[in-house]
């Protein structure tokens, strides 16, 4: 039977995600919806699904998440409305573990779905999860192609190289290490580009004292850049360099892959899984944190593909993706 399924957010100019979900529980004949956190809507929806919700991790005062978990608790009370939490990360980007409202947040949930194996593990080991919580363990969605990309070419040992980094700058990235891994590279051909929106001046003002060659670019954006737009950066590239820390999921990493892009990213969260499926021939996993003569491994990998035919993505297809959270909705 269709439900009524509100979802926060509907749908995101940052995050083509965010839409390709909407559209899947769309496509189980579900009517969909902005939650908004607006009660009314709440109240009149059979599931509330949830990707970020950073008001309860994030938050300074226990006024707004308290707020939101009364609002939540008398929906589920009196109106028997599901609260569901994709979980992208086990904590928001740049935190390190839970506070006390994220965990009253999780026990309280209603389902939890999973973009991976790994990421299940995660969770439950983290959080102290409800035994009446249902879990849905599928995958993070391939992105569909605006155009259509081209394969990469091959290369030859004296010929430099574009690693580009894309995506929102901040500091949960590890750019900082990057410019000065990248700085360090004895390399004098190839060329470092890093594109993306950026809110946070201080960390761009930081990023560009550590720049001290001209084959590093820093390109900031002042506005969200469009699908369209990411598309024409990532396919002037030969190599996606990802330099995480720590990661759970990686969006970019599917949007790389998309655009068969071959990715270099750290040995983290669901990358392994990932790398297990597409082949390490497109997704290189280095371990630690990245550094010169890591950088310099890349390169050298990249130059001996020899890539003709495209990462298979069809384990990552949304009409499988949609099928499985929907059934998940039918039992929830």
């Amino acid at each position: 039977m269709p439900k009524k399924i509100s979802l926060s957010p509907h749908t995101s100019d940052f995050n083509s995600f965010v839409a390709n979900f909407t559209d899947a529980v769309a496509a189980g004949g579900n009517v969909t919806s902005d939650a908004y956190w607006n009660f009314w809507r709440l109240r009149n929806s059979d599931i509330v699904v949830l990707h970020w919700p950073d008001q309860f991790f994030k938050s300074g005062s226990p006024l707004l998440p308290l707020k939101l978990l009364l609002k939540m608790k008398i929906c589920q009370l009196l109106f028997n409305v599901k609260f569901v939490w994709v979980a992208h990360n086990i904590v928001p980007h740049g935190f390190d573990q839970p506070n006390y409202w994220a965990k009253i947040f999780v026990k309280n949930l209603d389902g939890i779905i999973h973009l991976s194996r790994i990421g299940y593990d995660s969770i439950r080991a983290t959080y102290r999860i409800s035994r009446c919580t249902q879990h849905c363990i599928t995958v993070h969605g391939a992105y569909t192609a605006q155009k259509r990309p081209e394969m990469p070419k091959n290369y030859k040992k004296s010929e430099g190289l574009s690693v580009v980094n894309f995506g929102l700058i901040k500091r949960y990235k590890n750019l900082e290490t990057l410019i000065e891994s990248f700085n360090n590279l004895s390399t004098t051909t190839d060329k470092l580009t890093i594109s993306g929106y950026s809110e946070d001046a201080s960390y761009l003002a930081e990023l560009k004292t550590k720049i001290n060659n001209t084959r590093i670019r820093l390109d900031p954006k002042s506005t969200i850049i469009s699908d369209s737009a990411l598309e024409n950066l990532v396919d002037q590239a030969d190599v996606i360099i990802l330099p995480y820390r720590h990661i759970l999921n990686s969006g970019s990493t599917f949007f790389a892959l998309s655009r068969w892009k071959p990715v270099a990213a750290p040995r983290e969260g669901a990358l392994p899984e990932l790398q297990e499926i597409v082949g390490s021939e497109w997704l290189y996993l280095y371990d630690g944190d990245i550094s010169s003569q890591k950088l310099a491994d890349i390169i050298a990998w990249r130059r001996t593909q020899n890539l003709s035919t495209p990462p298979d993505m069809s384990y990552y297809d949304w009409t499988k993706i949609s099928e499985e959270i929907n059934r998940f909705f039918d039992v929830l």
